[in-house]
């Protein structure tokens, strides 16, 4: 194991975190998260864009620390040792990495806590720890913290932070997951680098892009006829008003005005707006769909 000089939470360690392969990205990858797909995971890796987190999700992350913190006590007497948060990678495997909630000072035992909390998804959790079992999800994540630690065991907690609300299951090593797990990263890099975000179209929408093609070739034609006319009465119109000074042309069933517009602000001409990043007050971004030849 090659510990790595990062403190968790910090913004340093989650920049690292989009360079590695986590051990809590585990389950995505092999595709036994409840939480984030396969396909989802290819893209955040890809584009570096991940879901934002909302304020409900932060609040049960600060829950999850919180109950952590108060659970990790408990555990050190239950063990006679001290557990220390870690940021590692695998010394044989460089980009398969995990942070830890704990691993004692010998690299012997880690630790991997789990808040327990009022929901369905946490009390499933829980009545498996209590019967000695791992979720799917949660046991890829513990064998890659496993196999990077070279840990003896792992101590997987589901508590609420007290004694008295806490499963304990001791995870040992298992060398048949850990590489499916190794070998599955491998397969993930090459899809990361294969990625793309187009999908082929269906039947459906290529019998309705030709259908649009036929139409707006009909409509091209028709607007470039337009244009074509649009400017010609405009021309003549030039010449009426530069000829008589008026600024109306009073026609049968039609009228053609002759019109001032203001020209835009030049923003860059404006001394006090240097120095200010007028990105700030840019109206949020939307999204549109535009229909390209090819």
């Amino acid at each position: 194991m090659k510990t790595i000089n990062l403190t968790q939470g910090t913004t340093e360690w989650l920049d690292w975190r989009k360079t590695v392969f986590t051990a809590s990205d585990a389950p995505a990858m092999m595709d036994v998260s409840k939480y984030k797909s396969r396909k989802e995971l290819i893209k955040e890796k890809a584009t570096g864009i991940s879901k934002p987190i909302t304020p409900e999700l932060q609040a049960i992350f600060d829950e999850g620390h919180t109950t952590e913190d108060l659970a990790r006590p408990i555990i050190e007497q239950e063990i006679g040792q001290s557990l220390y948060n870690v940021v590692a990678v695998s010394d044989t495997h460089p980009h398969i990495a995990a942070s830890f909630d704990g691993i004692t000072m010998d690299d012997s035992t880690i630790f991997e806590h789990k808040v327990y909390r009022d929901s369905k998804a946490s009390r499933q959790r829980y009545d498996l720890a209590k019967d000695g079992k791992l979720l799917d999800m949660d046991m890829m994540q513990v064998q890659q913290q496993l196999l990077v630690s070279n840990a003896d065991k792992c101590l997987f907690v589901v508590s609420d932070g007290t004694r008295e609300n806490m499963a304990i299951v001791e995870v040992l090593p298992n060398k048949e997951l850990q590489t499916e797990i190794i070998d599955g990263w491998e397969k993930f890099k090459k899809d990361v680098e294969n990625y793309t975000d187009a999908v082929s179209a269906d039947e459906d929408l290529t019998s309705l892009y030709r259908e649009y093609s036929k139409a707006k070739a009909i409509a091209d034609e028709a607007n470039t006829n337009v244009k074509n006319i649009e400017a010609e009465i405009k021309q003549r119109a030039k010449t009426i008003t530069d000829e008589t000074g008026a600024i109306e042309i009073i026609g049968h069933g039609f009228g053609i005005h002759l019109m001032t517009r203001k020209g835009n602000v030049d923003y860059s001409k404006i001394d006090v707006l240097k120095d200010i990043d007028l990105e700030q007050y840019r109206k949020p971004s939307t999204q549109y769909y535009r229909i390209a030849n090819g």
